[in-house]
């Protein structure tokens, strides 16, 4: 999966481990692009497929849950488990 950052584009996995390596307790304007350096999370009233896509894969790490003001997940394994299981699930049953 690759996302749209400003106007760079970065693999998922790559960008997740720059992030991931930084403190914790950094703050979202922290978390930048590593090449043009703008902050990486949409504003929250930005509305548009590529900003709701990009939510959606910041909100499964706890760098992108602090970064959108979600609650920290302890077990970030056992939500991914829980994620995939309902997916799946629903895709069952529809």
């Amino acid at each position: 999966m690759y996302f749209y950052l400003v106007a760079d584009v970065f693999h998922w996995d790559c960008l997740n481990v720059r992030q991931s390596s930084l403190p914790s307790n950094t703050a979202p304007r922290g978390h930048q692009c590593p090449i043009c350096d703008i902050e990486i999370f949409p504003n929250f009233n930005l509305v548009s497929p590529v900003a709701d896509a990009l939510k959606a894969y910041l909100s499964k790490v706890n760098w992108g849950r602090n970064g959108l003001g979600l609650s920290l997940v302890r077990n970030i394994y056992v939500y991914f488990h829980l994620l995939c299981f309902n997916y799946n699930y629903i895709n069952l049953v529809a």
